[in-house]
Formats: structure tokens, sequence, C-alpha cells
């Protein structure tokens, strides 16, 4: 997640059983569901009900994993917002704010949500406190290697399959698919020898292979960085090594403060700002990476503040029956194991 401040998230574990209520502008009665699966995952709840009141209903899933191993993540894309039928054409209207909710609560596969989709009208709401339509895309992936987008763009809504697996900010999903054509030279072979004119070349490391790939980190550079550690890096059956592999993949995509700042003459200052010798200058940076073992049901988050990863298993919290929740900022900095750290504030 790359933003310009923390926000005040949580970290939360959410049982089955929990009921929702999903409410859109058009629709006669609130779409109303109860959740089937667990969900571990980062959510965030406006600042008006922080600190009270504290409900489940109020926050909103950015990142999880449920119990079967279906993945959902909110990704900001800017061009959302757009005009929205006064009136719903089906019978239930589903807020995109509880997409995530909706989706990991009661399905297990990325093809049940793509089904369940057509009998919903999913409908962008103006956010609570702000007032805009929300600036997001959103993407699913479950256990069996299967990813889609659920994309608005300028209102009006899309869902794409995702043959690639990877997903960033914007723009639309769609120009990615395009601009990654331009990179149909890559590959992960050193070429370390050539020559130009009567001059033989030879490249005195390896890594060569590497160089095409855009070395920025915006979200147009990151798409196709992903895409190629994803299609390139070792796969192992170890689920251990398997997992380690990726918290290196991810290393690289780790924005550090102070490298990418806002150029307060040329451009809006936003986030944090560097300290008071530069006030004036913001900062984006990777507020905190999470990694998802859909096979186990294990679910890996890292604050930027933290050094490692802490990890929540899914099925260590089967005898769990309330909803548990702590501050992301609490967890350790070493990280280890995320039992004992959620305590039952619902």
């Amino acid at each position: 997640m790359e933003l310009g401040a923390q926000l005040a998230y949580e970290v939360a574990f959410v049982p089955q059983g929990q009921a929702w209520t999903s409410e859109t502008a058009g629709s006669d009665t609130p779409l109303r569901f109860v959740t089937n699966y667990g969900i571990v995952g980062v959510f965030c709840a406006p600042p008006e009900v922080r600190p009270a009141p504290r409900t489940f209903q109020n926050h909103t899933i950015v990142d999880g994993m449920n119990s079967a191993g279906l993945v959902f993540n909110v990704l900001a894309y800017p061009d959302s917002g757009g005009p929205q039928p006064e009136r719903l054409s089906k019978a239930s209207g589903l807020n995109v704010i509880d997409l995530g909710a909706w989706a990991l609560g009661q399905f297990s596969t990325v093809n049940e949500v793509r089904a369940a989709l057509e009998a919903v009208t999913l409908k962008l709401e103006p956010l609570d406190g702000m007032g805009s339509q929300p600036p997001f895309h959103y993407s699913l992936y479950d256990r069996e290697g299967d990813a889609i987008v659920i994309e608005f763009h300028e209102g009006k809504l899309t869902i794409y399959d995702n043959p690639v697996g990877v997903m960033t900010n914007g723009p639309q999903f769609s120009w990615h698919l395009i601009n990654i054509n331009n990179y149909a030279h890559l590959d992960n072979r050193d070429r370390s020898a050539g020559r130009l004119g009567q001059l033989d070349l030879r490249q005195p490391d390896a890594g060569i292979s590497m160089a095409g790939i855009p070395s920025d980190t915006t979200s147009v550079g990151r798409f196709v960085k992903a895409a190629y550690f994803a299609t390139f890096a070792e796969k192992v059956r170890d689920p251990d090594v398997a997992v380690r592999t990726l918290s290196h993949i991810m290393n690289n995509f780790d924005r550090v403060r102070g490298l990418s700042v806002t150029d307060p003459e040329t451009g809006d200052a936003f986030g944090e700002t560097l300290g008071l010798e530069n006030s004036e200058i913001s900062t984006e940076y990777t507020t905190w990476t999470q990694l998802s073992d859909t096979a186990r049901c294990h679910y890996h988050v890292r604050a930027y503040e933290a050094l490692n990863f802490t990890r929540f298993d899914l099925k260590a919290f089967d005898s769990a029956s309330r909803i548990l929740s702590a501050p992301l900022a609490s967890l350790p900095d070493l990280g280890g194991g995320g039992i004992g750290l959620l305590q039952g504030v619902y």
C-alpha cells in the first residue's frame, strides 16, 4: 500500500456468521448477507467513527483473505467516478465500499464472485465524510490461480479476467494490458556478450536480462516489474520457501520515505513531511506490505515501521466466535506469529 501517510489501519479477524448490510441509493431495501467464511485482513474506518462507535459494519476491508483462500485487494484509481443509475435495474444493490466483505464473506473462488455479481447491481456511492465516490479499483485471486479485476471507469463498471496475475494502481487495467506489449522482449536469460562494429562486448556481471525493466516506482512501472517477477521468479514446492521467495520479491516494490517527493513549486504537496528542515516537502511511501499464502491460509503483514512480517494463521482462529482486532501500528517490529496479538473489541 503506497500512501503519503500511515492511516489508522487495523488488522482484524472476522469469524463466519457475521451479519452485514450494504445500502445504496435507488434500492428499496438494503442488501443483507451473512459471512460464510472467516476473514483476516487490513481494515480501515473513516475518521468520524473512531474511536466510537466501533462496529464492524463501519470498517472497510482494504486487503484480506478468507478461509477458502480467496484474496481481495483495493488499489487506487482516481478515474473511477461517474454517473450512477438513480434506480437500480436489479432488486439488490451492493455499495462498492462493501465489496470486500461481500466477496470474502460469501465465496471461495473468483468464478463464484463473478457469477454472483450478475445478480446484484454494484454501485459507486459517495464515501462517508468525503462526499466523493471511491477512487479505487479492485482485484481478486483464489488458490487455483484465477484472478479478476473489478473496475469502474468514469462510472461504468467492467469486470476483467486477469491473465497476468498482477495488479497495481491506475490507469485502467485495459491500458496496463496494452502497455505491457511494449515489453515483449523481456526474458530472464542473461545475454552478456555481443559485438558492435569491430568491438567485442562482454558484460562483467550477472543480471543484464533485467536491464529493460522500468526502474521507476510508478504504478505503470510496478505493473511491468510485477509481471516479470511473477513469470520468472523461482517456483518451489515447499510453502515456507515460497513465502520467503515472495517476501524477497516484494522488497523490490518497497518505496522508502524521501526517495520520491512532491515538489512544492510544481505540484500539490501531500502526505507526511520529511521533518522540520524540509517541512514543505512531502513523500509517498509503502505504508504496509502483505503476503497471502492461499494454500495454508496464512496472511503476513508488515508495516513500514517494522523490520519483519507478522503471520496470521486463519486456521488458528477456528475457535474464535467474535471479531478480533489490533492497530496495524502495534504489530511487533520483529514480526512472528500473530496469535494473541488481536483482541476482541466488537
